[in-house]
């Protein structure tokens, strides 16, 4: 493809320099250190500066997700309440609300679309698309990326990653997965939603010796061992190992059984040079490669401008071993998240269990005192003094059943029911704004949580759940950012790895079942469109809803339905099928609107060959166009070798002339010296005579 011409006013012939940040700032910082002692040290430091701030985060991150599990005494309190023997209960009301959120994103799931800037490009676009939908289906993305926003709206922080698995498929298969948030650690100098301002992220992870010597066996298994706590927060420190309260060494043998690797990702600028020839192609050279051709592009008049750019790198470290290091998989962080709402103050994200984890707390605090009250004052009963009954075993017996029990004479005046103390006041308040308050701190409407009261229209109870949306909307703002940077990372990874023509399965109408994917149909600009899954239960619901309410009026305008209307309804999946299937079937008087759609999808189909072969003859325009820059490469450089030849010639026949005249000059000089010698010669012989 022939890149546009560039603006001149932005090319520049001039050589200026800039502030361009040097790849690795460790380099040539500290004598004596490697390159990869140097990137190691770097990654530790990093690592450890972002730890200590965040380590609030984590412990807050742990407390949240005991909560959800319903873990919420703390030891101290409970190990009371035992020794007490006072009831500790848990009426656990966080999973509803957040469960509620989560299956709102289940029921509205979005799909990435990748539309093109350039109208011929919108069959390479489709098939882009669907290649996504495709590789997404295969890994369960979906799935994945659901928890992921669970873990956001719990903690605040919710993690995937996109690699490339050859243990399932010898050929690559890309996969989306889940990664635990405490695994996570990241520059907390990022201020933007999804940290995407930030300059690294990095992923701890433990590995079994069995695993670790699988992926890395070269390396030394037994120095790498319990070189960090299990809690990953910071570095074992033996010097304090004496004053430890309890015994450690059950713990250390668990984390000696386990080997933690660093996979750290960062970005780097590195400065390049764009080169304008004089067919207003862009030729992109790196420093080294302008610094040679500088002289020469210069001479030809050619414009261009310094720029960086931004190269993505990932390094894997266990203990001070270098695992791994090189470029990451794309140009982009393979590790992605989406943030929940941001605590400015203290710099990290949370999420809604830390706004609903004081009402739940003292809900269950204010219900077991409200329950040791009441099984500590009296339930009932009489106060007797001696000799009020006849028969006290009788009476016992009798008092709280239907009969008679008799008394003694006088003995009314000696009998006297308990009364039960009333309950503290105001506790019975206190304790329905504390369970209420759970979800109504974060904005959950009962609508929303499917308790809505019977006396509520539906056009209020809709009205309510959107406005829930709305209070939420953070999270899922986030999570539509996510996904449009996930997009990119996946058609990165389509392009790069499983472009090499293999089949997949592709839905849609007019793109058959299996398309080969192959690199150069995907090589186009497109944008990232984030839009309602067709088959989410609520998208589902709404569209055909509408359909039947447009129904009536269609079949009076005469306009006739189409099979896909089915697509949409509610209905089990294999009766949908079979339904389109009779409905597809054609009746013996069709037979010439059959013809006539054969040749129809005939048509369709040379259009798509068409378009295929225009793909074809675009990528094999832009080969040339690339090739005949190659080759205007090698004439600029051909010609400047010639030339500098020419010149070095042209220096040598001019000192062999210079030297030649010379020659010339000393010959007459020696001649005229030989006349003038003779001359003299002469004269001496004329005066001797």
């Amino acid at each position: 493809m022939e890149s546009p011409a560039i603006n001149e006013a932005i090319f520049d012939s001039s050589d200026e320099d800039f502030g361009v940040e040097d790849a690795d700032p460790y380099f040539g910082s500290e004598s004596g250190l490697d390159e990869d002692e140097r990137l190691i040290k770097e990654i530790r430091e990093n690592i450890k500066k972002a730890k200590d701030h965040l380590n609030d985060w984590y412990n807050e991150s742990r407390n949240a997700y005991d909560y959800f599990a319903g873990n919420q005494w703390e030891e101290e309190d409970l190990q009371k309440l035992r020794d007490e023997r006072r009831p500790a209960i848990t009426f656990n009301r966080i999973p509803r609300v957040i469960n509620a959120i989560a299956g709102l994103e289940i029921e509205n799931r979005q799909e990435v679309v990748y539309t093109p800037r350039e109208n011929g490009d919108a069959i390479a676009s489709e098939i882009l698309t669907g290649a996504a939908d495709y590789v997404r289906d295969n890994c369960d993305a979906e799935d994945e990326e659901s928890q992921a926003f669970k873990d956001s709206l719990q903690i605040g922080m919710g993690w995937t990653e996109t690699r490339l698995d050859y243990e399932t498929d010898p050929d690559g298969q890309i996969l989306v997965e889940r990664v635990d948030p405490l695994e996570m650690v990241w520059d907390v100098s990022a201020k933007k939603r999804n940290i995407d301002d930030a300059r690294w992220v990095a992923r701890e992870k433990k590995y079994s010796k069995k695993d670790f010597h699988a992926i890395w066996p070269d390396a030394d298994v037994n120095l790498l061992t319990g070189a960090q706590d299990p809690k990953g927060l910071q570095p074992h420190d033996s010097t304090i190992a004496p004053w430890y309260i309890v015994d450690q060494s059950s713990k250390d043998q668990r984390q000696k059984d386990f080997i933690t690797v660093t996979q750290y990702q960062k970005w780097i600028r590195v400065p390049f040079y764009r080169v304008q020839d004089d067919q207003n192609d862009i030729v992109e050279m790196d420093i080294k490669e302008f610094k040679k051709m500088k002289e020469l592009i210069e001479l030809r008049g050619f414009k261009y401008i310094k720029q960086v750019k931004r190269v993505f790198k990932q390094y894997f470290v266990a203990g001070d071993e270098m695992l791994e290091k090189g470029d990451c998989p794309v140009n982009m962080f393979t590790l992605r998240c989406m943030t929940g709402m941001l605590d400015r103050n203290r710099n990290y994200w949370f999420g809604m269990i830390s706004i609903m984890r004081d009402p739940q707390m003292w809900s269950n605090k204010w219900l077991s005192q409200t329950l040791d009250i009441f099984n500590k004052n009296s339930k009932g009963g009489y106060l007797a003094e001696s000799g009020a009954f006849k028969d006290p075993r009788q009476a016992e017996r009798s008092l709280a059943q239907a009969g008679i029990t008799y008394l003694n004479e006088g003995g009314m005046a000696k009998l006297q029911p308990k009364t039960p103390p009333p309950m503290p006041q105001g506790i019975g308040e206190l304790l329905s704004l504390a369970m209420g308050s759970v979800s109504e701190l974060v904005g959950v409407s009962l609508e929303s949580l499917g308790q809505e009261k019977s006396d509520v229209s539906g056009v209020l109870a809709a009205e309510r759940k959107r406005t829930t949306i709305t209070i939420v909307a953070d999270f899922f703002d986030a999570l539509r950012r996510y996904r449009k940077e996930q997009g990119r990372v996946l058609a990165d990874f389509i392009k790069s790895y499983i472009s090499d023509g293999r089949l997949v399965r592709i839905s849609g109408p007019g793109l058959g079942k299996y398309v080969p994917l192959v690199k150069d149909q995907m090589d186009f600009a497109y944008d990232i469109v984030v839009d309602d899954t067709p088959t989410s239960p609520n998208q589902k619901e709404r569209v055909f809803t509408m359909i039947m309410q447009l129904m009536p009026q269609l079949m009076q305008a005469g306009i006739p339905i189409p099979p896909e209307i089915l697509d949409y309804a509610p209905l089990p999946a294999s009766l949908i099928r079979d339904w389109q299937e009779l409905l597809n079937q054609p009746s013996p008087n069709e037979e010439s609107d059959k013809v006539k759609e054969q040749l129809r999808l005939a048509l369709a189909q040379l259009e798509v060959q068409t378009k295929e072969q225009d793909i074809k003859n675009k990528a094999a325009d832009e080969l040339e166009t690339k090739t005949q820059a190659a080759l205007n490469l090698a004439k600029i450089q051909h010609e400047a070798a010639l030339a500098k030849h020419n010149m070095a010639l042209a220096g040598i026949d001019a000192e062999n002339a210079k030297e030649s005249t010379r020659r010339d000059n000393l010959r007459k000089d020696l001649e005229v010296g030989l006349k003038l010698v003779e001359g003299l010669t002469n004269d001496n012989s004329r005066t001797i005579r």
